[in-house]
């Protein structure tokens, strides 16, 4: 529900979760596409497909990479950059006010539990090791 609710702000802002998670990344470097794909959890597929999504609004730029040329840099443009900065403030101002409708004791519990949920599910991510694309 937490998902939808932000994907709701942001679509309001005209950028979706996947477009404003990726610009995220790409905010202070340029990354392959397999590493992007990667930190968002994407197949490559999907990766190909949001990036001719960004490229196509004029966020991103693709090129090939200097030193190998089977490889795609991306790399967010001043019009990406722009559009993620706008978009997180209304993102944390909709994080803030849920934040605190919930009473203090309650967050603190969330807090703990969702801290032990991410040990739980790291450990497991590492022990399946690195996931096939």
């Amino acid at each position: 529900m937490l998902r939808a609710e932000l994907q709701e702000v942001l679509r309001e802002g005209g950028i979706y979760l996947a477009e404003y998670r990726a610009l995220a990344r790409l905010k202070d470097r340029q990354m392959t596409m397999g590493a992007l794909a990667e930190a968002l959890g994407l197949t490559p597929a999907s990766m190909t497909d949001l990036t001719r999504q960004l490229v196509a609004r004029g966020w991103i730029v693709r090129g090939r990479s200097p030193t190998d040329r089977r490889v795609y840099l991306v790399e967010a443009t001043a019009d990406g950059l722009r559009a993620h900065r706008t978009s997180r403030t209304e993102y944390q101002r909709r994080l803030l006010q849920i934040d605190r409708a919930i009473p203090p004791g309650a967050r603190q519990g969330l807090s703990d539990g969702l801290r032990e949920l991410i040990k739980v599910l790291d450990t497991r991510r590492r022990a399946r090791g690195p996931v096939a694309p």
